[in-house]
């Protein structure tokens, strides 16, 4: 599972719950702490209207739920209707950041401070000045977690620059949890092909911007032959996946590309952790277009599917055509990392 850890705003100021203003200026909540007009009445949600001003109709999405995080916590919000899929809700709200994160047993998160702090971060390299209200967010997404219907989630949250009316809230903290739907048991057996794709462009790597998700349609994946694009930089670099980090066995060195050009994921630093106490060589290391036939492996990784391993990219079979040893090494060390170091988002009692 790729991993996404940084932060924005204006550092985390928890104690108040208003971020600190200089004289004569008004307080500007947290985000995650409140909807904007900053009362629990306001934190309701409303009924999406149409242009006559009649409620609009929803439409429903099993194993799919919406929320706005408010004063008082996560507020249910209908689906509008027309969506291709439930993901294609955020594609008509104001622009922002997101995270995309999994539960483990039913309410357990991997890494989530550190999504929160990449989150603060990315928000502060967006402009966004607000500060997260961290423990109002952890509290948040203990109760979706933990009410959810499914055994694990897919939860991604995003943090506007201004409120969602299009949903019917004041909110600027929209979050959409899903049944967690993995690949299946031989896709991490067999492995993964993959193509590279030249034209597709991140403006910002560092920054998990809610466009992406838009912008990176184009490149297809999913596909036996393509199941994920790796993005190609102007001089022929390989960067990452247009959804994971991306890396590779060159020399019997594990490498990846350098954090300046890619999103520094949570996944990716715990795999890079993890290979220096196996005493695997690894590092950042520029992976050009003319390396590939002579890498041994590769793989994705990414903080909802794990690691995912690369056999075939850009019509080139890797090694033996299957996934290699040290790549099935890092999977089953970062398998026994998650049942060891998942924790709740709120601290149990």
């Amino acid at each position: 599972m790729p991993a996404h850890h940084q932060s924005a705003g204006g550092g985390l100021r928890q104690r108040s719950g208003i971020a600190r203003r200089g004289p004569g200026v008004a307080a500007t909540p947290p985000i995650g702490s409140a909807c904007p007009r900053g009362d629990a009445t306001h934190a309701r949600p409303c009924p999406r209207l149409s242009r006559d001003g009649t409620p609009s109709p929803s439409v429903s999405f099993p194993h799919h739920e919406l929320f706005a995080i408010g004063i008082g916590g996560p507020i249910p919000l209908a689906f509008p209707q027309g969506l291709v899929s439930p993901e294609h809700v955020f594609d008509g709200l104001p622009a922002g950041i997101y995270e995309a994160l999994r539960t483990f047993e039913h309410n357990r998160f991997i890494g989530l401070k550190a999504h929160l702090d990449r989150a603060q971060r990315s928000m502060q390299q967006f402009g966004m000045s607000t500060p997260l209200e961290t423990q109002g967010l952890r509290s948040a997404l203990h109760t979706i977690a933990t009410g959810f219907a499914g055994k694990d989630a897919k939860i991604r949250i995003d943090f506007l620059t201004s409120a969602a009316t299009a949903l019917g809230t004041d909110c600027r903290v929209i979050a959409l949890a899903s049944e967690l739907r993995l690949p299946g048991a031989e896709t991490y057996a067999r492995g993964v092909c993959s193509e590279l794709v030249d034209q597709l462009r991140r403006n910002r790597p560092q920054i998990k911007e809610s466009s992406w998700v838009v912008d990176r349609r184009p490149a297809g994946g999913g596909t036996p032959t393509n199941y994920e694009s790796v993005l190609v930089s102007p001089d022929g670099m390989l960067l990452e996946g247009v959804m994971s980090n991306f890396f590779a066995v060159k020399g019997e060195k594990v490498i990846t590309a350098p954090e300046s050009g890619v999103l520094p994921g949570i996944t990716r630093g715990i795999v890079l952790e993890l290979a220096r106490k196996l005493g695997l060589p690894c590092g950042e290391q520029p992976i050009q277009r003319g390396d590939i036939s002579s890498l041994q492996e590769a793989f994705f990784s990414t903080s909802v599917r794990s690691i995912v391993p690369v056999v075939k990219l850009d019509g080139t079979t890797l090694g033996s055509g299957v996934p290699g040893p040290v790549t099935l090494q890092l999977m089953e060390a970062y398998g026994d990392y998650c049942r060891s170091e998942a924790r709740p988002a709120e601290p149990e009692a």
